[in-house]
């Protein structure tokens, strides 16, 4: 576990050191790796204006540890040495107990979580983990109560891509068998779209329509008091990215009479 610690203070210092930056030039993304169970978190540094990474530290799991450790508490105790910046930001946050939450806030990092997940794999957290930790996976409401930034994102493909289906399991917690997992964590239809309107630089941050941006949107077959009961990509009409159509809906003609 040592020897963890060190590669990553190591990590930060040779980077300071090759690429002539200070720590606060510096951002870290932590993100679980799985194949049939998580196996270990990766750290990957970027330089706090570009988002390519520049060097990666891996941060295996040792002995008993799984996904109910609070590895990534130890990570960012490590990284907070180095100094939290503008962008920093944790990837799933698959469980997190209370105690990290004060320390989560004062170092102003996001949180991308992954709440389809709960439809997904809900039902066998709730078979291999203990009952304690249930209350702590993946998150949402007590982020936002706590002033932590949220968003939401996939982790395609071992999770579905489709940001609907990550909207109705963040508002009914509903796993795969109709069971609840953390009833105390949904949020509301607004809240659950608010996770995909924010930008790949601050994903934690909802973009607002203002005249002379590029158009980024999403049309939609009904109004959004309609929309926000039904939360499905069945209703998605027409996409905009950065001022293209990426996805228009194809409507099917009428069969002759």
């Amino acid at each position: 576990q040592g020897l963890r610690l060190y590669s990553l203070r190591a990590a930060a210092a040779f980077l300071q050191t090759v690429l002539n930056v200070k720590p606060q030039q510096l951002r870290a993304a932590v993100a679980p790796f799985h194949e049939e169970r998580l196996e270990e978190y990766r750290v990957g540094f970027t330089l706090a204006d570009a988002s390519e990474v520049v060097h990666g530290v891996v941060w295996p799991l040792v002995g008993a540890e799984d996904e109910s450790t609070d590895c990534v508490g130890q990570i960012e105790a490590a990284l907070e040495e180095a100094g939290p910046i503008e962008g920093d930001r944790i990837e799933h946050a698959a469980v997190t107990p209370e105690h990290v939450l004060d320390q989560m806030r004062r170092l102003g990092v996001t949180v991308i979580t992954q709440p389809h997940f709960i439809l997904e794999k809900g039902d066998t957290y709730l078979r291999d983990i203990e009952a304690g930790d249930h209350d702590s996976l993946y998150r949402c409401r007590t982020f936002l109560n706590w002033n932590i930034p949220l968003a939401g994102g996939s982790d395609a493909p071992f999770g579905t891509a489709d940001p609907w289906t990550a909207m109705r399991a963040a508002v009914s917690r509903r796993t795969a068998s109709g069971q609840t997992l953390g009833c105390n964590e949904a949020l509301n239809p607004e809240q659950a779209l608010a996770l995909f309107l924010g930008s790949l630089e601050t994903p934690g941050k909802m973009r607002h329509i203002q005249p002379g941006m590029t158009a980024d949107l999403c049309l939609l077959k009904h109004p959004w008091n309609v929309a926000r009961t039904r939360l499905t990509n069945d209703d998605v009409q027409l996409v905009i990215n950065k001022g293209k159509p990426i996805y228009r809906k194809q409507v099917n003609p009428a069969m002759p009479g």
